[in-house]
């Protein structure tokens, strides 16, 4: 009885520092990285170019107009970069194409098929739209 006792201790408290751990590491995240405030017309929570001027707003203690000065320059360099994104994503969709018909060239016709169903799967698509930025 004894034993088994102190046994329930021991993992009660292996499962108290497990949680106690978690929940330390989750402020200390919290912490460090706090979440934007609201975006602004056309952001999202997760956009890192709002993260990024929240953060210097919070870190160089802002005054409004520098925050309302760099919110118009964030979003002019937003259309810009989209602009750019777009002049660019031809040319990389090209560049993919030429890649895979390459690729193409060394396997053998089972390899092919099988080639094409990865680039099919959602993992080949996932990876075309890390590449092509969608």
């Amino acid at each position: 009885m004894k034993r088994s006792l102190a046994f329930a201790y021991v993992v009660g408290l292996f499962l108290l520092g497990i949680l106690i751990g978690g929940m330390a590491m989750h402020l200390h995240y919290a912490s460090r990285f706090p979440p934007p405030g609201p975006p602004g017309p056309g952001m999202r929570h997760d956009d890192p170019l709002h993260s990024f001027s929240g953060r210097l707003e919070r870190q160089l203690d802002l005054t409004a107009e520098q925050k309302r000065l760099i919110d118009e320059i964030v979003a002019e360099s937003r259309t810009e970069g989209r602009a750019l994104h777009e002049e660019m994503l031809p040319r990389v969709r090209e560049q993919m194409q030429r890649t895979h018909d390459r690729i193409r060239e060394v396997l053998t016709p089972e390899q092919r098929e099988r080639f094409e169903e990865l680039l099919d799967s959602r993992h080949g698509r996932r990876a075309e739209r890390f590449f092509l930025g969608h």
